[in-house]
């Protein structure tokens, strides 16, 4: 322990440092809320759909900027929400200007390098405007809102295709554009080889939003839904389905089987951790929210 310095004058203030009790730690610093999304689990959610469309599609440069406005608009996205959720008080406002003028050049950049993206607005837009709704109305945690936010992150995977094979593929890959090229000319492609190109994506998408979908109710049935046995049994059924589903995609040579593998695990978390976890005292929020992280790194080197 240092002593004080000896050269006080009288009268002259102690610094902050020699006043406080030598036993006492320093209080901490707190951030101003809305800087820092504190949804742990999110982060797994806005990183995995998208990576999966760049590696799939192939890294172009161009992924960078949509990343960045991905990542970027997140942040703005939550701090929007606190913000709108508190009735647009001003303490809140601070982290949404700042974080929606970094998302904006972000934003412009990709609309000059990949004008054709555009062709994805009509679908997020009806996405963006349920979150918005449930912010105003303080209903962010209602079903409508979690499955709105799960699809506006999983379709970052189709997107972040289209971009890597340069909006050739047609409207959503349906190859309704007259530039389209032969879908099974694209990259991607099933365990087996059999199902290439957008088809393959899509299936893929559809199993990833299956995965984050399972972590709305897993979440519920672990922290605000905790004891209630009808949404234990609604996530037990959820998973129970997409487990069984992965299983005959597996067994039709469509994904490994280490993806089944991953799915059985999936489904024995759901059903046994509520019940057990919360029995023994040792699950908290935030090793929820890592436990997510961790599967969802999983999911992503087995489908690939």
């Amino acid at each position: 322990m240092t002593s004080a310095p000896h050269n006080h004058t009288r009268g002259q203030a102690a610094s902050p440092q020699t006043s406080a009790s030598p036993g006492r730690p320093r209080a901490r610093k707190r951030v101003s809320p809305g800087w820092i999304p504190n949804y742990h689990g999110a982060w797994a959610m806005i990183t995995v759909p998208v990576l999966l469309g760049v590696i799939i599609g192939g890294f172009v440069w161009e992924h960078l900027l949509l990343l960045g406005l991905w990542w970027v608009g997140y942040f703005a996205f939550f701090a929007t929400g606190m913000w709108l959720r508190s009735r647009r008080k001003a303490r809140y406002f601070p982290p949404v200007r700042t974080y929606v003028l970094a998302t904006l050049p972000f934003a412009l950049s990709v609309l000059i390098t990949a004008p054709y993206l555009l062709w994805w607005i009509p679908v997020f837009l009806p996405l963006i405007a349920i979150t918005v709704w449930a912010s105003m109305h303080r209903k962010d945690r209602s079903m409508v809102n979690n499955i709105a936010t799960v699809g506006a992150a999983g379709l970052t995977l189709p997107v972040a295709y289209d971009m890597g094979t340069g909006g050739q593929g047609g409207l959503w890959g349906t190859g309704l554009l007259l530039d389209s090229l032969p879908l099974e000319s694209f990259p991607g492609a099933s365990a087996n080889g059999e199902l290439t190109g957008w088809p393959w994506v899509w299936l893929v998408t559809l199993v990833v939003a299956w995965y984050f979908l399972g972590t709305i109710l897993y979440v519920k049935t672990n922290i605000r839904e905790r004891g209630e046995l009808g949404w234990l049994i609604a996530s037990a059924i959820f998973h129970g389905i997409a487990m069984v589903n992965v299983i005959i995609l597996a067994a039709q040579g469509l994904f490994s089987w280490w993806l089944a593998a991953l799915w059985v695990i999936i489904f024995a978390r759901a059903v046994l951790v509520p019940i057990y976890g919360q029995r023994e005292g040792w699950l908290s929020a935030k090793a929820i929210g890592f436990g997510e992280v961790f599967i969802s790194i999983a999911l992503m080197i087995t489908i690939l």
